[in-house]
């Protein structure tokens, strides 16, 4: 039946509706390819993350066969694709974990969670993999579960770096063990310290694990050594380094001496959080130093001992040479010249005359010979007028024999050191002018001596060709024996010898010795 014709606008509105009708499909249209076009550019970031990742990514169905692996697992493993898809995950597990492995398997797929485990896969050549996996099971629409998907990651290198670090820690504590250092850490806020195990050593304590603890160190320092133990602590927290011996209390009862140094340890903002350090067992240290120092003492004494013997037996040679050879040498010159006038000249041949006129020479020389070595044993001015005296006197000697000049200042010591002390002391002076004149090929050299603050100072200075101070420890023992000699001398008193020289510059020696 013909229908009813439509008016012109109502072809019009019915075009326009088609119109928008055709325009919405268009646009669906257009938007579910958008749609599968951002699905598809999803997939494809997606599968490429999984497919470059450096992870193991595999999935296993509901009877733990594989289901898919990426390419890192076929790197990882040496096994291809088709060498896995379709067996059991088992099948690269490590024989003494795949009875572990399956019961996580089951716990998992009965929804229980399973936290990351490590394991070892079987590479295809044999080796050994550590991984470290992280495996969640999947489940379908309804909750069931179809399977797991795992990732893994290959900590071969971590395990290595691993070794190492516990090798490293092994290390350290050995040589903590051998060199009886232990350190420290203390934290400002919780007010618990951390100690290393020979720390726990060093005080007599059982080590305990390396967790924070409550120390409570006035229990183990010595009560004397308290006050410095805190200067040293608030050294440290006004940022400042520290270094203190203490003596520590071992339960035992025991006494150790330990030196301790330490720092402050800062945040990000630049505040103090706490301290670090380290504590040395020194008691052998000290115990050494104690018995040197004894021992120094000791050889201070015998050595000045053995320099008053030697002034004794100096003194008791020069005595014999005049009482007996100066004075048998005066009788025999007095002989000789009564046997001269006795016998008369005329009476004498020419050779008697000679002989006799040797004789007297001889005499003559032997007695200076005699009066110049009882000189050296001991100076005629020391024991009457002292130090400076004799330095004066044996000055003159020197510049007479020698040719060089010598100036001298100094004034008498009121009141007169001690004999052993201007022995010594004169003795000093001696052996450097006699290495001057050896060495130096000084033209002048002067002599100064002064006290200052309960202390003689003799300075001795020349203008010679000078040497190389750092080359004295390599000299031959023979020839630096007149430095050695100086050196203990000095020392010997309490006081302290000192040499500068720069080539073409001269010497200058300083004696220094408490009064």
């Amino acid at each position: 039946m013909p229908g009813k014709k439509k008016t012109k606008q109502e072809l019009m509105d019915e075009v326009s509706s088609l119109r928008r009708i055709i325009a919405e499909s268009e646009r669906i249209e257009i938007d579910r390819l958008k749609d599968a076009d951002e699905l598809r550019r999803s997939e494809e970031k997606y599968r490429n993350l999984v497919e470059l990742t450096l992870d193991l990514i595999f999935m296993v169905d509901r009877k733990g066969k594989y289901t898919y692996v990426n390419p890192r697992f076929e790197n990882v493993t040496g096994y291809s694709v088709d060498d896995l898809i379709g067996r059991p995950f088992i099948y690269l597990v490590a024989p003494e974990v795949i009875k572990s492995t399956i019961d996580r398997f089951k716990k998992g797929m009965r929804g229980e969670d399973t936290p990351p485990y490590e394991a070892e896969l079987i590479h295809k050549n044999g080796n050994r993999i550590p991984v470290e996996f992280l495996v969640t099971t999947q489940y379908d629409n309804h909750g069931d579960p179809t399977g797991r998907l795992g990732i893994g990651r290959d900590i071969t290198e971590r395990r290595k770096a691993d070794r190492a670090l516990r090798q490293l820690a092994a290390d350290l504590a050995k040589a903590q063990f051998l060199a009886h250092i232990g350190n420290w850490r203390y934290d400002i806020e919780t007010k618990l310290s951390v100690w290393s195990e020979e720390m726990y050593r060093i005080f007599g304590l059982d080590p305990m694990p390396s967790a924070p603890s409550r120390i409570h160190h006035k229990s183990y320092i010595h009560s004397d050594d308290w006050s410095r133990y805190e200067e040293s602590v608030r050294s440290a927290l006004a940022g400042k380094q520290f270094e203190v011996e203490l003596r520590i209390l071992r339960p035992d009862g025991s006494v150790r001496h330990v030196f301790t140094r330490g720092e402050a340890e800062f945040d990000q903002r630049g505040r103090i959080k706490g301290l670090f350090g380290t504590a040395q067992d020194v008691t052998e240290r000290v115990s050494a130093e104690k018995t040197l120092k004894a021992q120094s003492e000791q050889l201070r004494i015998l050595s000045a001992k053995l320099s008053e013997a030697e002034e004794t037996e100096r003194k008791r040679i020069a005595r014999e040479l005049h009482d007996q050879v100066g004075q048998n040498l005066t009788v025999v010159g007095i002989n000789l010249n009564i046997l001269r006038s006795a016998i008369g000249e005329d009476s004498l041949t020419t050779h008697h005359n000679c002989l006799l006129n040797d004789s007297m020479l001889l005499v003559e020389q032997t007695s200076e010979f005699t009066r110049s070595l009882m000189e050296d044993l001991r100076p005629p001015d020391m024991d009457d007028y002292g130090l400076i005296a004799a330095i004066q006197w044996y000055s003159k000697r020197f510049s007479m024999r020698t040719g060089i000049e010598v100036i001298m200042k100094g004034d008498e010591i009121h009141p007169r050191p001690s004999t052993y002390i201007e022995n010594n002391l004169f003795r000093i002076v001696q052996e450097a002018l006699t290495n001057i004149s050896k060495h130096s090929q000084a033209k002048i050299i002067q002599i100064r001596i002064n006290i200052a603050d309960r202390k003689l100072r003799i300075r001795i200075d020349d203008d010679g060709i000078g040497f190389d101070t750092g080359k004295l420890h390599g000299l031959p023992e023979h020839q630096g024996l007149g430095l050695m000699n100086m050196t203990e001398r000095a020392e010997s008193m309490g006081g302290h010898f000192s040499i500068k020289s720069r080539i073409g510059k001269g010497t200058e020696i300083n004696v220094e010795v408490p009064l």
